[in-house]
């Protein structure tokens, strides 16, 4: 990174739009004026917007329908790893509308193209009719290359059980979605997949072979004196630099609550032999089973960011399930083969199909998504670089803020520095001065490092509040 010319630098190596009305794609580096590209986690594609300024009209004179191509290729000066360059040439982006068109000049005006991924408009135009089998990730495989995913690069997490999907007129995303929500890790037993895309490709995968790689970058708000090395900015520290951070404490816990993701209750009916079986989640009990960031990063120092306190009532936040879920099953028992999905029989009376996993997947998956959507939530503005894209690991250094004077201990917040994963980025390449690259990037993690003790209250006995009148008045 030292061999930048300065913090926040990219190369802009091609940048052309696909017309209709051309034979060779028309070069769009002398108009550009700006690139924005966004990454989410919890999206199958990519988007942005890329403004231009515009002499010929092109707009009117291409014209420009929305159906145009754009092959874009950048990346910051001294990576070399091709897995680190933004880059749509074999595969362009698609067009999908031109906005806040506007005279800027003279017989100049500027516009936005909003673009996506190609694959989504593919995905759009297909429908899926046909029996699936194998393991989830298998079917997703299968979709990536019906889709046209699979002409980028693929990153799929393998499943346990063999499962048969009948697909019934669906798009191919549809059913991968469906595949996510219902998975189980062959190697954790994570039921937490996510399909999303970002610059490097497509990725099915669970939340647990995220957090299990390394940290590739590190984050904290610098003092400007330590940006200085004999009178000279350092490249690698303004890269490391926070600009701006906001800290965001995560969903209404009453809310959160009436959604179930700390307690729930499932009930399954079994139409194979007309029974019922219940279960009850409890986050706080759970915590066992379900392995956090740190797990992966401080030696097991993995705890839960709410506290076990209980109130006045004796009741910790996840003892009593406020929510109920209702599912289906019809899975063999007694001399049927047990364990096997009845839907599905061969011939000789074998059950190939593994059952159902709504008692092991959809509690603990939608309590443990939500603790990532709605966590422990750092939004960070830096400058940019294309080593960082969503699904990434990051270490923060997040400064205490006290008036009082801190010790070497307590100049770190232990509750929110550490290992965070990228779930968001929006990326602003700008021609303002020199080409520069920004990013604002959500950061979340659904554990801490040190746990919250608990403490007993002692509460004040007063006036007591439970007596009951009946009088008219």
């Amino acid at each position: 990174m030292e061999d930048l010319k300065y913090v926040g630098e990219y190369s802009l190596e091609l940048l052309k739009l696909v017309v209709a009305s051309r034979t060779e794609p028309l070069n769009l580096k002398g108009n550009f004026q700006g690139l924005t590209l966004y990454e989410d986690i919890f999206e199958p594609v990519i988007s942005g917007q890329l403004l231009i300024t515009d002499p010929i009209a092109l707009p009117t004179l291409g014209p420009i329908t929305g159906q145009e191509e754009l092959l874009i290729k950048l990346k910051t000066p001294t990576i070399g790893d091709p897995d680190k360059i933004v880059e749509f040439i074999d595969q362009p982006l698609i067009v999908t509308h031109v906005s806040n068109r506007q005279s800027i000049g003279k017989d100049i005006e500027g516009y936005l193209l909003n673009f996506t991924t190609r694959q989504v408009m593919k995905d759009r135009r297909l429908r899926v009719s046909k029996s699936l089998n194998g393991t989830y990730s298998t079917i997703v495989k299968e979709m990536f290359d019906v889709s046209g995913c699979s002409k980028r690069p693929t990153y799929i997490e393998e499943t346990s059980g063999i499962k048969r999907i009948i697909a019934s007129n669906e798009h191919p995303f549809d059913i991968i979605r469906m595949c996510a929500a219902n998975a189980l890790s062959t190697k954790t037993k994570s039921p937490t997949y996510m399909f999303f895309e970002n610059i490097r490709g497509y990725h099915f995968r669970s939340l647990d072979s995220m957090y299990a790689q390394k940290s590739i970058h590190k984050l904290e708000p610098k003092i400007a004196g330590t940006l200085m090395d004999k009178g000279l900015h350092t490249i690698k520290e303004q890269l490391e630099n926070i600009l701006d951070y906001r800290i965001r404490m995560g969903k209404d816990t009453l809310l959160q609550t009436n959604d179930g993701i700390f307690g729930s209750k499932m009930i399954v009916w079994n139409m194979f032999d007309k029974s019922y079986s219940t279960n009850q989640y409890d986050m706080i009990k759970n915590k066992s089973e379900e392995r956090g960031v740190n797990y992966y990063h401080k030696n097991g120092k993995d705890f839960s960011p709410y506290s076990e306190t209980t109130d006045k009532d004796g009741m910790n936040i996840s003892e009593k399930p406020a929510k109920t879920f209702l599912s289906s099953t019809s899975n063999t028992t007694g001399q049927f083969q047990p364990g096997k999905d009845s839907s599905f029989v061969l011939d000789s009376g074998s059950y190939p199909v593994s059952p159902t996993d709504d008692l092991d997947v959809k509690q603990r998956r939608k309590s443990q998504l939500n603790r990532v959507r709605e966590g422990v939530d750092l939004e960070v503005k830096c400058y940019g670089n294309t080593l960082l894209s969503v699904g990434d690991i990051v270490s923060c250094n997040i400064p205490t803020k006290m008036t009082v004077e801190k010790t070497a201990s307590e100049k770190l917040d232990p509750r929110y520095s550490g290992e965070y994963l990228i779930t968001h980025i929006r990326h602003d390449f700008s021609v303002q001065e020199d080409y520069k690259h920004e990013m604002q990037i959500k950061l979340t993690r659904d554990s801490i490092s040190e746990e919250i003790e608990v403490t007993p209250t002692q509460y004040d006995s007063g006036k007591r509040q439970d007596e009951s009148y009946g009088e008219f008045y």
